[in-house]
């Protein structure tokens, strides 16, 4: 289960790609419950894909990634290798694939929430070990405070087509921070229960 830092940000672009097509809501895992979450709770989204679509790699980044893990990462030349490579690759391999499909002038709009279920707090602490897992070569703490799993209508629009969608994706808040995206079900975070903290891990 352990993740290395160049994989989690090959996850930045894949999301991204994802949406030029469509998939299937799945069913919420059975500890959450029926709630519509709040309008900032999806900003990441706007500002995950304003990100791409101006070449923003710090904004991208920071949508979806804790600042305690950025602050860590800035210690070393973990984050700008992180950076260079959101902004200088992953980014511009987004927005091509994007431009061959629908063409130029690329707007990504959050349309609409479909449903939206509130995280409990048992799910809240798989999202803690999924971000632990996900960047586990940064060791730094995380505490997320609430949390919704949420399905959307998305749109994409270019000067050659236009396509909408629907895409369910996580988004939490964390303490002392603000609300990020993570581009997961629900019922994805599930791989984590089991999973010992990595930090703490005696695992080689």
């Amino acid at each position: 289960m352990k993740k290395h830092i160049i994989s989690a940000a090959a996850v930045v672009s894949a999301f991204a790609i994802a949406l030029c097509g469509c998939s299937e809501s799945n069913k919420p895992v059975s500890d959450i419950t029926d709630a519509s979450a709040p309008s900032e709770a999806v900003q990441p989204f706007n500002d995950y894909f304003n990100g791409f679509l101006t070449n923003d790699g710090e904004k991208v980044i920071l949508s979806t990634m804790p600042q305690t893990f950025i602050d860590e990462m800035k210690k070393t030349d973990k984050y700008d290798d992180f950076l260079a490579q959101t902004q200088d690759s992953l980014i511009p391999v987004t927005i091509n694939a994007w431009s061959e499909k629908y063409g130029d002038n690329i707007t990504v709009t959050f349309l609409e929430q479909v449903s939206s279920t509130q995280l409990s707090a048992d799910t809240l602490d798989l999202a803690e070990l999924c971000y632990k897992y996900t960047y586990y070569d940064v060791n730094a703490d995380v505490e997320i405070t609430e949390g919704y799993e949420v399905t959307y209508r998305y749109e994409i629009k270019g000067s050659a087509s236009t396509t909408e969608g629907e895409e369910t994706a996580c988004f939490v808040r964390v303490k002392d921070d603000s609300w990020k995206m993570i581009s997961t079900k629900a019922e994805t975070l599930e791989q984590y229960r089991d999973a010992e903290d990595p930090y703490n891990s005696t695992q080689a």
